[in-house]
């Protein structure tokens, strides 16, 4: 667009302006994974809790040491676990106080490993993979509610650790929301990757949550809570 601005003095300025737009990040078309490979049978998702002596200062970068094994041996609760994962079929949906509710929504439950083998709950990590199905192209906004920190990354497989950085807080707080926009095309299951971490509180009743969600016409749901309109997760 060409405008022209003149002014009582006579003095004519012209320029072309410029619109800028919000950027939001992209899952790249060559993340998104064949239908056939994932076994849309099995809802949910794998999680992989982690928990050491060291002491968790609430850093994403830390985080991903720990769930490297850098600080430390898992002194997380693995019974039941495969590998050290749990297949978990329900949401995300956690909380250290448990059946006690935080956040947006209702029917908490407990971190699976947690508390540890020590009956701890604080230093601790939780890794969450999923495929998640978008069922159209364009915009999608996903958040997460916790206590402390997070990390949501799109990559060619759930466990891919230089994905695309979706949404992300980096830090300790109570109970909050990060919301985050991201663009779909095509549409399609894509790979998914969320980290959190709690940084302090020894015992249950401390504090520390996650919930992971979308938003859409201003209503929250529950990934993978299909029977409400959820993206489904498998």
């Amino acid at each position: 667009v060409y405008a022209k601005y003149k002014f009582n003095a006579g003095v004519i300025i012209s320029c072309t302006p410029t619109s800028v737009g919000a950027q939001y990040p992209h899952r790249p078309t060559a993340y998104q994974v064949p239908t056939a490979s994932v076994d849309t049978a099995k809802p949910g998702f794998l999680l992989r809790p982690y928990q050491t002596e060291a002491a968790q200062p609430n850093t994403l970068i830390w985080t991903e040491g720990q769930l490297l094994g850098w600080y430390g041996a898992n002194i997380a609760d693995l019974t039941g676990a495969t590998g050290g994962f749990f297949t978990h079929e329900d949401v995300i949906n956690f909380n250290m106080d448990a059946p006690n509710n935080i956040g947006n929504f209702t029917g908490d439950t407990m971190f699976p490993g947690f508390p540890g083998t020590t009956f701890s709950t604080g230093n601790a990590t939780e890794e969450v993979l999923t495929y998640i199905e978008f069922p159209t192209a364009g915009m999608f906004q996903l958040g997460v509610n916790s206590d402390d920190g997070f990390r949501v990354t799109a990559g060619r497989a759930p466990g891919d650790l230089l994905g695309v950085v979706l949404g992300f807080f980096d830090g300790g707080r109570g109970a909050s929301d990060t919301t985050f926009t991201v663009v779909v095309d095509p549409p399609g299951i894509y790979p998914i990757r969320l980290i959190w971490e709690n940084g302090a509180g020894e015992l249950p009743g401390n504090g520390a949550n996650c919930e992971f969600f979308s938003v859409k016409d201003g209503v929250k749901t529950l990934i993978n809570d299909v029977a409400n309109g959820g993206l489904k997760a498998y």
